[in-house]
């Protein structure tokens, strides 16, 4: 579909995938429509058990403080394009918003899904620290990053942008302070340094529910990709048109 929204509730073994051939629509208010028409129709569900659903999460060890906070940083993915934080709260490690538990000193997974983990690896010399997230047998490797604290001309990045893949024009301008985007037809949207030469587009102004998407310049020609929910690298050439 043109924009889609998939949920999942793992103790009810309940998944809804939404897809809609028209842009503006708010797939997630349908899907969470659908997960409630169908919980009250159905109150007494309960999936069936199969051989091995009964493993219950791994008992979680205590560790340290200081072994805590030497994880703590900001992760950046080049594979997913995507920044995650990995800080300390009342003496727990988080992965962004979610909590993590320690299976042993590197080895964490998230309480609300025990079947995902998060690997530490550990610090090779002249080189930063890094983690990686496992889940139905996919890693994605993050690397810890230091942000530049150095001012960014956010003029360079303005202009006019063409997708031949889409066959649309994304105008960035420069305004009070901040690049916005305007596109034909949809609200603008507003766009934030994620890194250097790489920022998020918020697009909860056009879909009406929060989601984020990544404009990559690194290629140094004076375009960008676009990667976030369902599309990963989408590029736009810089155009006099």
């Amino acid at each position: 579909g043109y924009a889609s929204h998939m949920m999942r509730f793992p103790e009810r073994d309940l998944s809804v995938i939404v897809l809609f051939n028209y842009f503006m629509w708010n797939s997630r208010e349908y899907a969470l429509q659908l997960a409630g028409l169908f919980l009250t129709e159905h109150p007494d569900f309960q999936p069936e058990m199969e051989a091995g659903d009964t493993e219950s999460a791994p008992q979680p060890v205590t560790l340290s403080a200081a072994k805590l906070q030497e994880k703590v940083g900001t992760y950046f993915s080049d594979e997913q394009i995507a920044k995650r934080e990995i800080s300390v709260k009342e003496g727990q490690l988080y992965f962004n918003q979610h909590l993590l538990l320690p299976i042993n000193e590197n080895l964490f997974y998230f309480e609300v899904e025990p079947n995902t983990n998060v690997q530490f690896m550990p610090v090779e010399e002249n080189q930063p620290a890094r983690m990686k997230t496992l889940t139905g047998g996919v890693e994605y490797p993050y690397r810890r990053i230091e942000e530049t604290k150095e001012p960014i001309d956010l003029t360079a990045y303005t202009g006019k942008y063409y997708c031949a893949e889409l066959d649309v024009f994304w105008t960035i301008n420069f305004v009070d302070g901040r690049l916005k985007v305007t596109r034909r037809k949809y609200v603008e949207s507003e766009m934030t340094v994620l890194l250097h030469d790489i920022f998020t587009d918020n697009w909860e102004p056009l879909l009406g529910y929060p989601t984020t998407y990544t404009l990559d310049f690194r290629s140094g020609m004076g375009n960008f990709t676009v990667s976030g929910n369902g599309v990963r690298g989408i590029e736009f050439e810089k155009t006099d048109a």
